[in-house]
């Protein structure tokens, strides 16, 4: 019985060593988000990727995000290291959560306006949302620098 489990943890062992791994295999970048423009020190910043436009702006829904306490923040400025992610489009939101409710609180009168700051890669500003085809860029290299301006 002994021999018999040996064997089958050998075997088992052997398919998972020589199985192919597509992640190993996929190259990987590092992107660095340098947010300009915080204004306290008051709760969390957030910076989130997104894959693509379905899930744009919705927190928890994006692909990967990183949650670090205002405390970190040095003259208005934070900056983020988001590794291993694999080549290919993107686009990045941060957001400075005051209240670290992990969403961006908006006031609905008399129109609406966001309380809590925010910014895009991109830095693309209009009125009402950002999008995600005027927010996305493509990773291809192993390090990408993005700086984005905190706006209201």
């Amino acid at each position: 019985m002994k021999r018999l489990l040996l064997c089958g943890a050998a075997a088992l062992m052997m398919i998972l060593w020589t199985a192919p791994n597509a992640q190993a295999d996929e190259p990987t970048g590092t992107i660095i988000v340098t947010a300009i423009g915080f204004k306290s020190t008051k709760g969390d910043a957030i910076v989130a990727i997104y894959k693509d436009g379905k899930h744009w702006l919705k927190i928890s829904k994006s692909y990967r995000k990183q949650v670090v306490p205002m405390t970190k923040m040095k003259d208005g400025t934070m900056r983020f290291k988001l590794r291993r992610v694999p080549y290919g489009e993107y686009a990045v939101t941060v957001l400075h959560d005051k209240n670290r409710n992990g969403t961006l609180d908006m006031r609905w009168f008399p129109w609406p306006k966001p309380k809590e700051h925010g910014g895009v890669s991109n830095n693309w500003v209009r009125k009402g949302k950002p999008t995600y085809s005027k927010a996305k860029f493509d990773l291809n290299r192993r390090i990408m620098s993005l700086r984005i301006f905190m706006r209201r």
